[in-house]
Parts: C-alpha cells; sequence; structure tokens
C-alpha cells in the first residue's frame, strides 16, 4: 500500500512537472512560482496551482480568480494530480508547493514572474527542485485546508528562501526546507516542505525538477541539502 502511495505520488509529480514546462512553453519561458499574497491578483503575483490547472486536466482559471481561495478550492478538489495519496485529510486539496528562491536576487524573499524564467537559473534545471511535498501541520499551509476559518488561501504554498549576501560564503537568512545548512530539522514557522519524520512515504518524499523530472529521495540531509532548494550565490 505504501509503495502504490508514493508511485501515485510520482505520477502526480511527473504531471505537475510536465505543467510547468508547457506553461514555461507558453509564456516565455515563466513559471509562476510566488502569489505574494495579492487577492485581487497582479500580472507579476500568479498562484501556480491556478496557472497550471489546464495543463493537468483542470479547467482554465480566470485572471480575476487566480487566487481566490474558496474559487479554487471547488476546482482542486476534482483534480487527484493536486493531492498526494499519502494524505488522507481530504480538506487539504493542494498537496504540493513550489520552490519561492529568487534566482535573480537570492538575498530577496520572494520572487515576481518577471524575475521567474527559467533562464534566470544559476545552475543545471536538473539540479534544483522546482516543486516539493507540503508539511500539512504548518499553520501557512493548513490555511488552504477547506474550511480553514473564513476561508482557504493559498497565499504561502511556496517554499522561498534567501541569503545574507551575493557572497559564495553567504549562509541562509531564511528558508522553508527540511533542513538548515548545519543539517538540523527545520523547526521555524517557515517549515513548509515534508519534514523528516513524515511517514507517509516511509520515510521518502516525492520531487519534480526545473526541467520537468520527478524523483523519489529520502527524508534525510544527505538527500535533501538546502542547496538544492536554493544554490549558492556566487560573485562570478
Amino acid at each position: 500500500m505504501a509503495l502504490a502511495k508514493l508511485v501515485k505520488c510520482m505520477t502526480n509529480m511527473n504531471a505537475i512537472g510536465k505543467a510547468a514546462m508547457l506553461y514555461a512553453g507558453d509564456y516565455n519561458g515563466c513559471i509562476p512560482r510566488d502569489s505574494g499574497w495579492r487577492s485581487p491578483p497582479e500580472p507579476d503575483w500568479l498562484f501556480f496551482g491556478a496557472c497550471y490547472s489546464p495543463y493537468v486536466g483542470g479547467p482554465e482559471v480566470p485572471y480575476e480568480h487566480n487566487n481566490d481561495g474558496p474559487y479554487l478550492v471547488e476546482i482542486f478538489k476534482h483534480l487527484e494530480v493536486y493531492q498526494c495519496p499519502g494524505i488522507t485529510d481530504k480538506t487539504y486539496t493542494l498537496t504540493y508547493i513550489t520552490n519561492g528562491f529568487n534566482f535573480v536576487k537570492p538575498t530577496q524573499w520572494g520572487v515576481p514572474l518577471s524575475e521567474s524564467r527559467l533562464e534566470n537559473l544559476t545552475c543545471s534545471a536538473s539540479e534544483v527542485v522546482l516543486i516539493g511535498e507540503c508539511n500539512p501541520d504548518n499553520p501557512y499551509i493548513e490555511s488552504g485546508r477547506i474550511g480553514f476559518l473564513s476561508s482557504p488561501d493559498f497565499g504561502a504554498y511556496d517554499f522561498p528562501g534567501n541569503y545574507t549576501s551575493l557572497s559564495a560564503n553567504a549562509h541562509l537568512r531564511w528558508y522553508c526546507c527540511p533542513f538548515d545548512e548545519n543539517g538540523d530539522v527545520n523547526t521555524t514557522i517557515d517549515n513548509r516542505l515534508i519534514l523528516p519524520g513524515d511517514m507517509r512515504h516511509d520515510g521518502k518524499t516525492t520531487l519534480a525538477f526545473f526541467d520537468g523530472h520527478g524523483e523519489s529521495r529520502a527524508l534525510t540531509f544527505d538527500e535533501l541539502p538546502p542547496q538544492i532548494f536554493y544554490p549558492k550565490p556566487s560573485e562570478d
């Protein structure tokens, strides 16, 4: 049963990774990665879940509803590709989140669409994670659940990070990935990605990379170092 769920989740990841590549092909290489909590939406801050909908079997979401939580959950709850089978709480209609690291300005928190083109990557697209599995216990992620307070909100369904400087010796200032640079588990309020100890896949997780391919990896520091989410800046 656990293996079957992992395989289905991996299928989802591959489909979402492909959707991202198709979207980028249609929109000048742009990949939406940070909605910026904008509601109503703004052209430079679009929500990936809404943008990819027509590429994963859903309807095209009107621009005015791009970050409209109550509207979107009615679509997402019918898109199995957005739901990891290892999360049994079906009030979560989207269980995947996207990388919000700004490759153009790595000291900045957040990435507008104009700075989120494939050409902005500072290393191989096959080496940087685009989509990861969420930590459903994170309070920001919980905000996307059906029935959350007055209405669901997907404004935090990304995992941004930033560095202290542009130097190659810079350190992470803020991060949402499972481990810090010393290998310690992320216990901050921003631990939005799946954490070690999560057993939905018996200690593994699924990932989609910026070239669209998917992988399954163990929830360990060796396999999920911060650099696969946030490549270190270089002065070159």
